[in-house]
């Protein structure tokens, strides 16, 4: 899209150092930003008009359609510099009447969501740690960048069928796959530290039996797909 407007929220703790932050604002590309208008910034219980849902790929349906929640664009720690973070975002879906609702959820079924204007409120903004399947519940819509489309697609990276597949998922495959690379990613981090932050952070690397499970579940969807799907930094260093 090329334009952004601004998230700020309170409340944000680092994944990482557990910095608390009191108060942390980040880009976002949900919102109806364009050369006429960017560099907004919005807050718990503005009103704002999102764009469509194409930079999100679904994670579990609502349970109401007015109701979404987001996991959403990164934003960065100001004390030891860690970004990429999760952040949630909680909309309430106002629609002018019962045909753009009857509109907006048939372009939602078709995976063609762009350009096509909604207004919300926004209820809720705070950082987010999927590391767990309770971690989950209730989180309808994950950011494209948050999905690792490349081993999704057996190595090569490809958006569009990436999407094709994640689609067919059902909705514990798709979390397991987002714990899965969430973990990978956090046990980077850790190397990349030199294990500075081991321990300090609260989030658990998978036990022997949880990750014998995750990769029975991911050499299952390999299978069915024919691919291959792997992260290198599922074990915890020692």
């Amino acid at each position: 899209m090329g334009f952004w407007d601004y998230l700020k929220g309170g409340g944000f703790s680092c994944c990482l150092c557990k910095h608390l932050h009191v108060e942390t604002i980040f880009e976002t590309r949900l919102t109806d930003a364009d050369i006429f208008q960017s560099n907004r910034q919005f807050s718990e219980g503005d009103q704002i008009t999102i764009d469509g849902l194409d930079d999100y790929a679904e994670l579990e349906p609502p349970a109401d359609d007015t109701n979404i929640t987001l996991i959403h664009e990164d934003w960065n720690c100001e004390k030891c510099g860690l970004n990429y973070q999760y952040g949630l975002i909680n909309l309430r879906l106002r629609f002018a009447d019962k045909t753009e609702k009857e509109r907006f959820q048939q372009k939602l079924a078709a995976g063609t969501q762009c350009e096509l204007p909604v207004k919300a409120t926004i209820l809720k903004i705070k950082s987010h740690i999927p590391d767990n399947i309770k971690s989950l519940k209730g989180m309808n819509y994950v950011a494209d960048d948050y999905i690792d489309w490349k081993y999704l697609c057996g190595g090569e990276y490809n958006i569009t069928k990436g999407k094709r597949i994640w689609n067919e998922l059902s909705v514990t495959e798709r979390k397991h796959l987002l714990i899965g690379r969430y973990k990978d990613w956090f046990n980077t981090i850790i190397e990349s530290n030199n294990r500075k932050y081991q321990g300090i952070s609260g989030i658990k690397p998978y036990s022997q039996s949880e990750l014998k499970e995750y990769l029975l579940l991911v050499r299952a969807i390999g299978r069915r797909f024919g691919i291959t799907i792997h992260y290198n930094h599922l074990q915890s260093p020692a």
